[in-house]
C-alpha cells in the first residue's frame, strides 16, 4: 500500500515531477466531458488514487501519463525515450486503439472488449492504474449526474446506460485482486450507485481468452504509426503557467 501522496512523491522523485509537468503540457487546453474542467485534473486524480495503492515511482509516472498517447500528440516512443520502457509499457496497457477513421459509436463495443481483454491479462501495477482511471471517471460521472441529471449520458459516444454499466462492471471483475484496497471498495460501491437502474447485467467472461496472443497486427501497426522523433521537452516545464 502507498504511504506517500502525490505531492510527496513529486518531491522525492524527480521523474515523478517530470511526469507531472509532461502531462500538464501534453493536455494543455483540453477539457473533460463537461466542457469546463481542465483535463489535467483527471490524470492527477488517477495518480493520487494510485498513490494509495503503491509508492513505486514508475507506476505513479505512468498514472500521470496514462492518457497522453491516447488523447494527445504524444507517442509511445516519446514516453519510452523520456521515462523508460517499463513506464511506456504501462501507458500502452492503458491506451485504446481509437480507430479514428471510423465513427466512435461504431467501434465502441469492440474497443471496450479489447480494453477488458487487455487488462485481464495485465500485471497488478497496470491494473492499479486502470482501476484508478475508472474510479476517477465514475467519481466525475456521479458529480455530473448530481448536477445535470441523466442528460450527462449524452456526453458519451455511447449513451446507453446499460452498455456503460456492462463496461464498468466487467472492468471491476478484472480488478478482483485489488479488492482489499480502498480504491476497489469505492469503485464497487460507486458502480451500484451510478448504475442503480441497471440490474442483473452480465459481464464479459474472459476465462477462455488467450492472453498469449499479444496485441493484434492492427494494433501493432497503430502503435508503430505513433513513432515521432520530436518528444515533448520536460525541461523547466514547471516555469510555465497553467491553471489546474
Amino acid at each position: 500500500m502507498g504511504n506517500r501522496d502525490l505531492a510527496q512523491m513529486r518531491m522525492d522523485y524527480p521523474d515523478v515531477n517530470n511526469a507531472f509537468w509532461y502531462a500538464v503540457k501534453a493536455h494543455k487546453g483540453q477539457l473533460r466531458k463537461d466542457g469546463k474542467t481542465p483535463y489535467i485534473n483527471h490524470p492527477v486524480e488517477v495518480a493520487e488514487i494510485v498513490c494509495t495503492m503503491t509508492d513505486v515511482p514508475s507506476v505513479v509516472e505512468a498514472a500521470l501519463l496514462h492518457d497522453t498517447v491516447e488523447d494527445t500528440s504524444v507517442r509511445i516512443n516519446d514516453i519510452i525515450r523520456v521515462f523508460g520502457i517499463y513506464v511506456g509499457d504501462l501507458v500502452a496497457d492503458e491506451t485504446e486503439n481509437k480507430r479514428r477513421n471510423i465513427p466512435a459509436m461504431e467501434t465502441w463495443r469492440v474497443r471496450k472488449e479489447e480494453a477488458i481483454r487487455k487488462i485481464a491479462g495485465a500485471g497488478s501495477e497496470a491494473k492499479m492504474i486502470s482501476l484508478a482511471d475508472k474510479l476517477s471517471n465514475l467519481r466525475s460521472i456521479k458529480r455530473s449526474l448530481d448536477q445535470y441529471g441523466d442528460d450527462v449520458w449524452n456526453w458519451f459516444n455511447n449513451n446507453e446506460i446499460a452498455d456503460q454499466a456492462w463496461y464498468y462492471r466487467s472492468m471491476r471483475d478484472q480488478y478482483i485482486g485489488l479488492k482489499t484496497t480502498d480504491a476497489w471498495k469505492e469503485y464497487a460501491a460507486l458502480i451500484e450507485v451510478v448504475f442503480s437502474t441497471v440490474t442483473n447485467q452480465e459481464t464479459l467472461d474472459t476465462e477462455d481468452l488467450d492472453f498469449d496472443e499479444g496485441i493484434t497486427d492492427e494494433y501493432a501497426e497503430d502503435i508503430e504509426n505513433t513513432i515521432d522523433e520530436a518528444p515533448l521537452d520536460v525541461v523547466r516545464m514547471e516555469d510555465e503557467e497553467y491553471i489546474l
